[in-house]
């Protein structure tokens, strides 16, 4: 619609809302615009029980500093609904507007189910379900299975750790099909998983953290390998943390295994980097 009835509808409704002569606005531009329909919206008012002052923008009363509460009155009441209330509305989603029926599926609450007949006469049939990962763990010393839940081996009561290898068993359902393996997630997960302890190994490197802000250091020998005994009775500087420039030392723990975010592919940094190059823009003189 045209802008000049937009000011003209505006200038009516301030007149018929507060008895007053609205003059007509500055001739503007004569352009087209789109009319936005909103709903109304009405401003609710509180006010403190102890002093009766009017709340402002935050909870806290600006005269007697009582943080509001239930017991502070707001203007306009809030309206009860009913279950008579609900139920109408209910029955009115389902009407039927020219002759049609409502399509009401992308408002159902309750989750349809797909199933299947099942193969064995009698028996409950097959129902498809997302897909779910079974992570199954060994202990690397006698080859027991871990239960779930339990981070101790029953067999021969050592603790859980990084050696013992984990075994993904996932189970994928593509309208009911058969099962299918995976490999386990060494790249996410290099140094070993969440809630496991270190490994007795000493060839392994380990990581500290940084004890003030808990950014991890680089990896570094083991301390009880001969590189790390090496690396100890030399002269040589510690590492500094890359966040807030603080020198390992003796109170830095030692990372627990997490999560590790892989770097970036050189090659594809340098491709992106080349079209990038490859891009001349120029300045365009008016």
């Amino acid at each position: 619609m045209l802008r000049s009835q937009i000011d003209t509808e505006r200038a009516r409704r301030l007149a018929e809302r507060f008895a007053l002569t609205v003059e007509p606005f500055p001739a503007r531009p004569e352009k087209e615009s789109y009319r936005i329909e909103k709903p109304i919206r009405m401003r609710i008012h509180r006010t403190c029980h102890v002093c009766d002052t009017t709340f402002g923008s935050n909870k806290v009363c600006a005269k007697c500093e009582h943080v509001r509460c239930k017991q502070c009155p707001r203007y306009p009441v809030k309206k009860e609904k009913k279950q008579e209330d609900k139920g109408k509305a209910k029955e009115g989603a389902a009407a039927v507007v020219g002759g049609i029926e409502v399509d009401t599926y992308y408002g159902l609450r309750e989750q349809l189910q797909l199933t299947k007949p099942s193969h064995k006469p009698g028996a409950q049939p097959l129902v498809r379900k997302k897909p779910v990962q079974r992570v199954r763990r060994n202990c690397h010393e006698c080859q027991t299975l871990f239960a779930a839940g339990v981070k101790t081996c029953s067999n021969c009561g050592h603790v859980r750790c990084t050696d013992c290898p984990r075994d993904p068993y996932v189970l994928h359902l593509p309208p009911f099909s058969l099962l299918t393996y995976s490999s386990a997630k060494k790249k996410k997960y290099p140094d070993g998983y969440p809630g496991d302890a270190w490994s007795s190994d000493t060839s392994h490197p380990v990581k500290y953290s940084c004890h003030k802000c808990n950014k991890v250091f680089p990896a570094v020998p083991h301390p009880d390998s001969p590189e790390g005994i090496t690396l100890a009775q030399s002269d040589a500087e510690p590492l500094i943390c890359v966040r807030c420039k603080h020198p390992r030392c003796s109170e830095c723990p030692r990372a627990p295994p997490s999560r590790v975010e892989p770097a970036p592919d050189p090659d594809v940094l340098k491709s992106v980097e080349a079209k990038l190059a490859a891009l001349s823009v120029t300045a365009v003189e008016a």
